[in-house]
């Protein structure tokens, strides 16, 4: 009788794992998405972090002034020339809505097949940046010039700080749109 008893125990047990098992099997694994990544320069403006994809940056230079534009917009610092092309010169804190920073200084981000060039207040260095999640955005207000927000690997120097990636396509509209922008080729 106790061996009669001791096989239905067993029998039970081994349905019942079996039970488990099947139903953890059928139920859906939740896999992670693989982390988007940017390798990107990163620049400032204030206190806070801006970063570009490193694929649009042509060149970085010190800011030494631009030819001003009659009836340009505000953020429209004018118009500088590189290699033989022309380039509007648009300021990341007014694009921004940052408070104006003093007169001159900074440096001028030069893009690829863009008349555009971008005048911040530092150029900090090129990091691997990852996006952040809609979780981890929830709540932050990205505004028309930014296209997500990252974050740079620990060991990158920038911190914690949450760093906002710029959507080069709304820029000139962003300035204004007195001077939009038009694609070369080169």
């Amino acid at each position: 009788m106790s061996e009669a008893r001791s096989g239905a125990a067993q029998a039970a047990w081994a349905d019942a794992l079996l039970d488990e098992r099947a139903r953890q099997l059928a139920t859906p694994r939740s896999v992670a998405a693989p982390a988007v990544t940017t390798r990107a320069l990163v620049c400032a403006a204030g206190e806070t972090l801006y970063a570009v994809p490193l694929s649009e940056v042509a060149r970085v230079s010190p800011y030494g002034g631009a030819a001003r534009l009659p009836g340009a917009a505000s953020a429209v610092l004018g118009v500088v020339s590189l290699s033989g092309a022309f380039f509007r010169v648009l300021e990341l804190r007014s694009l921004v809505g940052a408070p104006a920073a003093g007169s001159g200084g900074g440096y001028v981000v030069f893009f690829r097949n863009r008349s555009i060039a971008l005048r911040v207040d530092s150029a900090l260095g090129v990091a691997e940046l990852v996006d952040l999640s809609r979780e981890e955005t929830s709540g932050m207000e990205a505004g028309a010039a930014v296209r997500t927000f990252a974050r740079a690997p620990a060991d990158a120097g920038f911190g914690d700080h949450v760093i906002s990636m710029l959507d080069l396509a709304q820029l000139p509209a962003r300035a204004g749109g007195l001077y939009g922008e038009t694609r070369v080729d080169r």
